[in-house]
């Protein structure tokens, strides 16, 4: 897959984000872009905007951690394109708290279900329709919280952690069927998912964060390098830029997405 044009690309958490970007970004390169979320009125905007600038794109809303919505969004794009080429993992929540103890019992089990159960559901969905049109690609959203520990975030940590193991172990199942398994792990994003607080400005000021637009490239690179599978593109803000680095699976290549 060396171009984007008329792929059907399933992207959640696409109302805004990393998600929002990234429908932009495709459907700016011909993609048909099927708008996935639980807020069905940003998917929407996703898509106008998208339409707007001359691409295609369709919002459907849906919370992922529902089974059956989960479906809806697999079965709809089905039906109204006939196949999936790309699947972009991306729905996500956070909390943050100071200690194990603080932190809730219902909320870990509603972020492992979110960031992770979600990815896993929806790319068993999705095979068997990427396997039918002959292959394709699964992109998830992991962290660099996937790669370290996080000294708050400790039901977001482990949900990376587990995205990434996620995307390891599918990459291997599914290599002989044609499927490239990715992930994309950034760190910091400027985002409405982030949590305003003296933190969240203390580290604004310490590293920046990176723009939505500049993850959008990697997860980009990754559904069009054909060559990958098992790869985890992690991106970072270094010296005021975004600098990627692919760790493919274990050693860290700097690469330059905009040559």
């Amino acid at each position: 897959m060396n171009t984007l044009r008329n792929k059907v690309c399933v992207i959640t958490g696409a109302a805004s984000g990393i998600g929002r970007a990234t429908a932009l970004l495709f459907a700016g390169e011909g993609a048909q872009v099927v708008a996935a979320d639980i807020n069905g009125v940003g998917a929407e905007e996703t898509a106008r905007r998208a339409m707007a600038a001359g691409g295609k794109a369709w919002a459907i809303a849906a919370d992922l951690t529902d089974r059956a919505q989960a479906a809806a969004v697999v079965d709809g794009a089905m039906r109204r394109h006939g196949r999936i080429d790309v699947l972009h993992n991306n729905a996500g929540v956070v909390r943050l708290h100071e200690t194990v103890e603080e932190t809730p019992e219902d909320e870990w089990r509603w972020i492992l279900e979110t960031n992770l159960t979600s990815y896993f559901v929806l790319a068993k969905l999705a095979v068997p329709a990427l396997r039918r049109g002959g292959g394709g690609v699964i992109i998830n959203t992991a962290s660099t919280a996937g790669l370290q520990a996080s000294r708050d975030a400790l039901a977001y940590a482990a949900s990376k952690h587990g995205v990434v193991g996620l995307t390891r172990t599918l990459a291997v199942m599914l290599r002989t069927d044609g499927i490239r398994v990715n992930a994309v792990c950034p760190a910091g994003v400027d985002t409405p998912f982030l949590i305003p607080g003296p933190r969240l400005e203390e580290r604004r000021r310490a590293t920046g964060f990176l723009q939505p637009e500049e993850v959008a490239l990697a997860v980009r690179h990754l559904a069009l390098a054909e060559n990958l599978t098992d790869a985890l593109l992690m991106v970072q803000r270094v010296e005021g830029k975004a600098a990627y680095s692919l760790i493919e699976p274990w050693a860290a290549k700097p690469i330059a997405l905009l040559e």
